[in-house]
């Protein structure tokens, strides 16, 4: 650890090594001085990677705000130098600023959270859907009998995902028979 401004202690990570993990208390907040950081949640077992910073990007900023657990979990991408600023300092930082600074944050941070839920809802929606797609497929590998009804639930659940990930409204799939107009 090296001092960067005489006030913030600059922490060294090497590749690899993590710097907090989702559920932590937020009591830092890191700038990044150099190197990438790799921001990622675990969602059913599996790594999902929310973002890449690098120099001048800022980390663990919601939990600090919030005083919530850490929402994510952060490791090194590559060797970094990471500026740390405690919860204490940014509390007095915030208490110096003005009212509007302090409004203006709650509000980005509300909308932040808005956004997150969205998501997270829609992730749900994605899984539960791939899963009924998997199992669907699964047994047309051991029976080969189809019924328009298990065709019509698959095309629906494959619509469901790809409306989620692409935002559209129609498809076009391609089923035995030909094209099909959903």
């Amino acid at each position: 650890m090296t001092q960067d401004d005489h006030r913030f202690p600059v922490m060294v990570y090497h590749k690899g090594q993590r710097i907090f993990s989702e559920g932590d208390p937020g009591d830092r907040v890191f700038l990044v001085k150099s190197g990438v950081v790799c921001v990622f949640r675990k969602e059913e077992g599996n790594r999902v990677i929310l973002a890449h910073l690098k120099a001048g990007q800022i980390l663990g900023e919601t939990a600090i705000i919030t005083g919530e657990p850490r929402s994510a979990s952060a490791e090194a991408a590559s060797a970094c130098q990471l500026i740390a600023m405690t919860s204490r300092q940014m509390q007095d930082a915030l208490d110096k600023s003005l009212p509007f600074i302090r409004a203006l944050l709650d509000q980005i941070l509300f909308r932040y959270r808005e956004m997150e839920a969205k998501h997270q809802a829609k992730s749900a929606a994605m899984t539960s859907s791939l899963k009924e797609v998997r199992s669907l497929i699964r047994a047309w590998k051991k029976d080969d009998r189809r019924s328009a009804n298990d065709v019509a639930v698959l095309l629906e659940s494959i619509d469901v995902i790809l409306q989620a990930a692409t935002k559209k409204e129609r498809y076009v799939a391609l089923v035995p028979k030909g094209y099909m107009q959903l």
